[in-house]
């Protein structure tokens, strides 16, 4: 029985998109973003605190650093004047392990393979405060938090009791050696590495006299927000780039009645008494001027020892308890400078100078058993350049020093558990190098720094791009769905994308192949002449048949389908697709036969009333009968002219070769009944 009339199926032009190209190209497109989330963002650095308390002089709190390779843990304590490291070395210490944890643990240089040694060299810190000798010098790397290493900085090494702990410096002057001139610690961490947003601190001293004992707070590069009361005035720097400052006033009061005060609230110093003071957390002392000295010694019953140069209570070791019993508050009035209006107040309250000294503090006459003297942080300055408050002041204030902008405020600490417990750091972000603008302190999680600024930049640039392939893509699929010729095409269109691939998934129909082979009562090409003549197309219009019309099948006998044995599959299965179909007529000027070799399309299916189908076996190549003048189907031929163009699923260049099959299988498909039903 007759089949169900074949349809013509229309060619798919989707693109194969190469997977390939694809995953390249989105690659591509990751790279800046890539960049961006792998951009290291400077952040505030909060510097560990250690859990340990430590002092001959007091109870003061240090941080804890690792130093050289492989890392030794070492506390020291903070100095805002040095820009060095200072480490206890061995020699300071005998062989005990005492020694060692209460000076913070021992640094050996020559088990640390990143040191580079320099030589003894004089301790470049505070000289007019007494701080002398010298220290073994050499290089090494730093690391704060396990993941920030600085290496190649100044570590000097003490092997002597002068000083009890070491130091970590965050002065930005560089160190100079006989042959070479260092940076300093903070300068490589914002020069260097760009770990931190600026040359800047906050830092408070700690008090172990408060709460449960609050430890000390040292963030580089920004503040803790957390720590301090603001407010809104700020100080000048000293041309060497320390915090200088005027101590207008300073008096004391007592909320229960004490003895020696006269007054309540009474001067302890005033205008004319007063100077520039340099804040500096190296030394423990309040070094004030002899006559101030005096008055305290007056009010607070204290007694001057020449050998220790500190005043204490010997002979009224109850006086100390009295004072303490009175809660006396000092009150600091300060100011940028001596005559400035503008001033802030710092309260500490006595249990700040509530100190005791232990063996071995220099000049002390005791033994490691011996009690602890009970002492009052204060000393005599031999002159102005002495003028210092101490780390006794720093316990109870919160210093910020920002070296990018050249200034300096002093803050009201805060003792609270929420405060001890949290910490929410702020950036202090850099000088703008541009434009000379100050740029605003912001908090670290919305700044944006010039990694991520780039990274955006590009991805902007490459979604552009991206839009940009995809707008020129969908312009040729629209050409090729219209039919149009490659001519059609703007002279800046490329011609082929290069994540499309040539090869197209599509089913064609009978008349998609490269040249229909001659029919027994096909008409003719006429020869090429300069004059083109149009062939008449049929006389019939072609239309959609009506639901009123008989629709005849072909007979069995005209369109048998012929399977071909495995064999000839097999000898046919090898052909590739044609880039372009040829419709030009051959040369019949040529004498010789033509022989036409071509390709046949690999696709599962070529057409479903041939009863024909490909296999996936490698094919052979196939030659056509040799026939002068092989001519196509007219039909095809008037059909494309009709229509004015070339339809694209049939354009060709004149490199392409035309594709004969066999012709059973011709005579199967292209009988005139079955392209006249197909139309």
């Amino acid at each position: 029985m007759s089949g169900p009339t074949p349809v013509r199926q229309e060619k798919l032009l989707t693109p194969n998109i190469s997977t390939q190209g694809v995953m390249l190209f989105f690659l591509f497109l990751l790279i800046p973003f890539s960049s961006v989330s792998h951009a290291v963002v400077p952040k505030a650095l909060s510097v560990p605190p250690s859990p340990d308390w430590y002092g001959f002089d007091g109870n003061w709190s240090p941080v804890s650093i690792r130093v050289g390779t492989p890392p030794q843990w070492v506390d020291v304590f903070v100095s805002t004047a040095s820009q060095e490291t200072w480490v206890i070395g061995p020699g300071g210490c005998d062989s005990s392990t005492l020694c060692r944890d209460k000076r913070g643990g021992l640094f050996f240089r020559n088990s640390s393979s990143t040191w580079h040694d320099a030589g003894d060299f004089e301790l470049g810190l505070d000289p007019q405060l007494g701080f002398g000798k010298s220290g073994h010098y050499g290089f090494d790397t730093i690391n704060f938090d396990g993941e920030i290493s600085i290496s190649n900085q100044t570590v000097s090494v003490i092997n002597t009791t002068d000083y009890w702990l070491g130091f970590i410096g965050l002065g930005i002057k560089p160190t100079n050696f006989t042959t070479s001139t260092e940076p300093t610690l903070l300068s490589t961490l914002f020069d260097g590495q760009k770990a931190v947003p600026s040359r800047s601190y906050g830092y408070t001293a700690g008090a172990h006299y408060r709460l449960k004992t609050v430890p000390a707070s040292l963030t580089l590069g920004g503040y803790d927000q957390t720590k301090f009361h603001t407010h809104d005035t700020s100080f000048q720097l000293s041309p060497n780039q320390a915090p200088v400052i005027s101590v207008n006033g300073l008096s004391v009061s007592a909320t229960n009645p004490s003895p020696g005060l006269t007054s309540n609230p009474l001067q302890l110093l005033t205008s004319s008494d007063g100077g520039l003071f340099t804040i500096d957390s190296s030394t423990p002392f309040l070094w004030l001027p002899e006559t101030v000295c005096q008055r305290f010694e007056t009010t607070l019953g204290l007694t001057y020892d020449t050998n220790l140069q500190l005043y204490t209570f010997e002979g009224n070791a109850s006086r100390g308890d009295q004072l303490l019993n009175s809660n006396l508050t000092f009150t600091f009035t300060l100011a940028d400078l001596p005559t400035a209006a503008q001033t802030i107040d710092i309260t500490i309250p006595y249990s700040a100078f509530d100190l005791q000294l232990t063996y071995p503090y220099p000049g002390l006459n005791a033994t490691a058993s011996s009690p602890p003297t009970q002492y009052f942080p204060l000393r005599k300055a031999a002159n102005e350049s002495q003028y210092t408050l101490g780390r006794a002041f720093l316990q109870e204030a919160y210093l910020i020093v920002d070296y990018e902008r050249n200034n300096f405020s002093i803050h009201q600490a805060i003792f609270t558990p929420d405060a001890t417990s949290t910490v929410s750091l702020v950036d202090i972000m850099p000088r703008n190098a541009t434009t000379g603008i100050i740029t605003k302190s912001t908090k670290s999680s919305s700044s944006l720094d010039k990694g991520t600024i780039i990274g955006i930049v590009m991805g902007i640039i490459s979604l552009l791009i991206l839009l940009t392939l995809f707008f020129i893509a969908y312009l040729i699929i629209s050409h090729r769905r219209n039919g149009e010729a490659p001519d059609a095409y703007p002279p800046w269109f490329p011609r082929r994308l290069q994540f499309f691939s040539d090869a197209k998934h599509e089913q064609i129909s009978a008349t998609n192949l490269s040249e229909l082979p001659v029919l027994k009562n096909s008409p003719q090409e006429l020869p090429f002449h300069d004059t083109k003549h149009e062939l008449s197309g049929s006389t019939h219009q072609a239309g959609e048949l009506g639901t009123d019309h008989e629709i005849l099948e072909l007979p069995t006998d005209h369109t048998k389908a012929v399977e071909l044995p495995d064999n000839e599959v097999t000898k046919h299965s090898s052909l590739e697709k044609p880039a372009r179909f040829s419709f030009e007529a051959p040369d019949t000027s040529q004498s010789s036969p033509v022989s036409q070799t071509s390709t046949l399309p690999n696709y599962r299916q070529l057409d479903p009333r041939a009863g024909y189908s490909a296999s996936s076996t490698p094919r052979t190549e196939v030659s056509a009968p040799s026939s002068p003048g092989t001519l196509p189907d007219p039909r095809v031929r008037s059909l494309a002219q009709r229509r004015g163009r070339v339809p694209s699923d049939l354009r060709s260049s004149r490199e392409d070769v035309d594709t004969p099959m066999p012709s059973s299988l011709a005579s199967a498909l292209f009988s005139p009944t079955g392209n006249e039903q197909s139309r």
